[in-house]
């Protein structure tokens, strides 16, 4: 079986991969270098601030 380390990373070069063949094709070699970067960032931003973005989606509150 695969690890969720793995999976998450397969998940997130498919992202990359989206990202960089749509900006290419929309504009060429300096778009496809900007969707990458916006990717990466969109990859970063998902990975680190995904959990607490789901917890405010679910007005989740600390447990007394």
């Amino acid at each position: 079986m695969l690890g969720n380390w793995f999976k998450t990373g397969l998940l997130m070069a498919a992202i990359m991969a989206l990202f960089g063949m749509v900006g290419g094709v929309l504009g060429g070699g300096q778009g496809m270098l900007l969707a990458l970067l916006f990717g990466f960032g969109v990859n970063l931003w998902a990975y680190w601030f995904s959990d607490s973005m789901v917890l405010k989606l679910y007005r989740a509150r600390e447990v007394d």
